[in-house]
């Protein structure tokens, strides 16, 4: 406060010249700007006695009582009325603002001042904003001012502030007491044998602070992990207490260390049979801390599958998980395949198709379409058993051709035998070129068995000309598919295909021997 009434006695004055014995040998010169905007100056007019032939004011570097302001500012002769502390309390804004951005620094002390200047002339807006930046910064409301500013409050009848400074300093009363709490635990814990006087101290603590409590005091043991289960311990046998996922969490944050790995899935079990989820932040820690230790993959393959994703999916809450793990990959932190494969499973069988293939998709952008053929596959199954094989095979043509997706030859084999199998024969033609640019062999068995029962030769010769990029198969193809008709006694489809069939096939000495063979009666001899 005193350097704010100095700076408004300076800025009332073009030059200030110094007076009193108190004053110090000329060291700074302070000079000070006159006002670009003159109205700065009217609530003034008239109210200042301008000292006489003084024109410089050297500054000492002591601090100024408040009795030689006081006198100061009498000796100015300012009046301070309403108008006058309007501009007092713009110029408190100012501060205020700049306070927050960072370019003044204020303690509890001088935010606290500010709010009894607010409050005290009825500023309930100001107050109210400066009471939310001293909350971000950690201050609360001291006693003075509660008391000054409530008894102004209550005497403009302002109700309605009155309550809410009530509550905004029981609140600040609370974490007081919860701070002097948490440094006396903490001095407990550092005893030899804590155990019955921690007991003691926890017995006196109110429920409704202790799980804050515990949090606080769980952060500042993070490097002491016996510690810290002891807290756990002595917590735990409280049963009028219910431990909440914050303080399981701050828990898992410490034993998510080597040396206390079976504590470590102790704590994980109990919070899974709780219900309590891992937060974000845990589980970056911990996965961070076995990553650089280069502990074995398969112990945190199994942290991220059973608690990211397992836990989630199997309360019914798919969706959570997927947020989760999205959540944890935009932190810049891969998780395995096996945990987003995992997850668009249980889409699956929820029956939930257009969030599995939401998953996917994401899946697909976070790892590319190279790798991901275990969760294509599971995504192609779950279409195929809901009965939508026309939706399977445009999503497969989405996703091989716009993002790059690579099945696995078992996917291909798979949706080739249920298109056939559901009458879809011709769609299955557009899976043997894809197949094909994987570098996969054709599927060929279940087409020879389909011509042998049903089937006609348009229906056999689309099928060979989609097996290969040139206009047809190779004689070996088409001596299979001529044996298998002629054994089943479907010389009518053989002999069609056969007319359709290129020169090189139709006049070649092997087919034509086959067919001298198979004639209808040793065809008919065979099948008898």
């Amino acid at each position: 406060m005193r350097n704010a009434w100095r700076n408004l006695s300076l800025r009332s004055l073009p030059w200030i010249a110094s007076r009193g014995p108190r004053v110090s040998p000329p060291n700074v010169l302070v000079k000070v700007p006159e006002p670009k905007n003159p109205t700065f100056l009217l609530p003034f007019v008239g109210r200042i006695r301008s000292p006489s032939n003084l024109a410089i004011r050297w500054f000492s570097p002591d601090s100024a009582g408040s009795d030689e302001i006081k006198a100061e500012l009498e000796s100015l002769e300012l009046s301070f009325d309403r108008e006058t502390m309007d501009l007092v309390l713009r110029d408190l804004k100012c501060v205020h603002s700049a306070s927050e951005d960072g370019r003044v620094k204020l303690n509890s002390d001088s935010y606290n001042r500010m709010l009894q200047t607010l409050g005290n002339n009825g500023r309930s807006e100001e107050f109210w904003r400066v009471v939310g930046t001293m909350r971000k910064k950690g201050f609360g409301i001291s006693k003075a001012t509660y008391l000054s500013v409530s008894k102004s409050f209550r005497e403009e009848k302002m109700e309605k502030d009155v309550n809410l400074l009530n509550e905004a300093y029981s609140l600040t009363t609370g974490r007081n007491e919860a701070g002097t709490a948490c440094r006396e635990i903490c001095k407990i814990l550092r005893e030899e044998e804590p155990g019955e006087i921690l007991r003691k101290k926890l017995d006196d603590i109110d429920d409704s602070l202790l799980s804050d409590l515990v949090g606080a005091v769980l952060e500042l043991t993070n490097q002491h992990p016996e510690k810290a289960l002891l807290l756990m311990e002595q917590v735990e046998k409280r049963s009028s207490l219910k431990i909440d996922g914050g303080v399981y969490n701050a828990m898992a944050r410490i034993l998510g260390r080597k040396d206390c790995i079976n504590e470590f899935q102790d704590l994980l079990r109990k919070m899974r049979d709780q219900g309590h989820e891992l937060e974000l932040k845990t589980y970056i820690k911990v996965s961070h801390w076995f990553h650089q230790r280069k502990m074995i993959a398969e112990v945190t393959d199994l942290y991220e599958f059973a608690l990211s994703v397992i836990g989630l999916c199997d309360a019914g809450r798919s969706d959570g998980a997927f947020k989760y793990l999205d959540n944890i990959e935009n932190e810049g932190y891969s998780l395995d395949l096996q945990t987003w494969t995992y997850l668009v499973k249980k889409h699956l069988v929820a029956g939930e198709l257009e969030q599995a293939l939401s998953c996917f998709k994401v899946m697909t952008e976070r790892r590319g379409g190279e790798n991901v053929g275990c969760a294509f596959e599971e995504l192609m199954k779950g279409y195929c058993q809901k009965d939508k094989i026309k939706d399977a095979h445009k999503v497969l043509n989405e996703m091989v051709t716009k993002r790059n997706v690579q099945p696995w030859h078992s996917t291909y084999k798979f949706l080739i035998e249920m298109f056939i199998n559901q009458g879809y024969l011709k769609e299955s033609f557009s899976l043997l070129e894809p197949m094909k640019s994987h570098g996969f062999p054709p599927y060929i068995d279940p087409y020879i068995t389909y011509m042998s029962k049903s089937g006609t030769a348009d229906d056999a010769m689309g099928f060979l000309k989609a097996m290969t990029v040139k206009e047809f198969p190779s004689r070996t193809v088409f001596m299979r598919v001529f044996e298998t008709l002629l054994k089943a006694g479907r010389h009518d489809v053989a002999h069609g295909i056969l007319s359709k069939s290129p020169g090189s096939i139709r006049n070649h000495a092997d087919v034509l021997d086959l067919f001298y063979s198979m004639k209808p009666d040793e065809a008919s001899a065979v099948i008898a």
